[in-house]
């Protein structure tokens, strides 16, 4: 190429990836956890990816404010069930299509949270508002 880089590895989806010379083929019908899809660059290089994971560990100071948080809420000792209706906004791209419907959403907590004798919570962040309000509004039919 132009620039002069001899290797160029990427993920190759529908043809996306024309231009790299090392490919990554994404088999669009079989189902794979995003870093694993990713952990395909690395393989295609020759790269070992025994024992690598996603791991996002989070903030001390925001385990702080999660744990005030859970007691000013009252949470109990029982299970939490994390829920995250949001999504579908990232650098460069919009698709609140993507998010799964709310009602979908409230009906799988509830039924984890019974089978867990659990309790949800609702996370996102400023862009989930309106995903977290939806999911609290759902419809009582859903949630049978």
């Amino acid at each position: 190429m132009a620039a002069g880089i001899r290797q160029r590895a990427g993920l190759d989806s529908a043809g996306r990836g024309f231009a790299y010379n090392i490919k990554a083929s994404i088999d669009p019908i079989t189902v794979r956890h995003e870093a694993e899809i990713y952990l395909d660059i690395a393989r295609a290089l020759g790269l070992p990816t025994d024992n690598c994971w996603a791991n996002v560990p989070p903030d001390p100071a925001a385990l702080v404010k999660v744990h005030e948080v859970l007691r000013a809420k009252d949470a109990t000792d029982k299970p939490l069930i994390m829920v995250h209706p949001g999504g579908g906004v990232n650098a460069g791209m919009t698709m609140i299509q993507k998010r799964w419907p709310p009602e979908r959403f409230a009906a799988l907590a509830d039924r984890v949270a019974d089978a867990l004798d659990g309790q949800i919570a609702l996370i996102g962040v400023g862009s989930d508002q309106s995903a977290i309000a939806a999911v609290k509004q759902a419809p009582p039919s859903f949630r049978d």
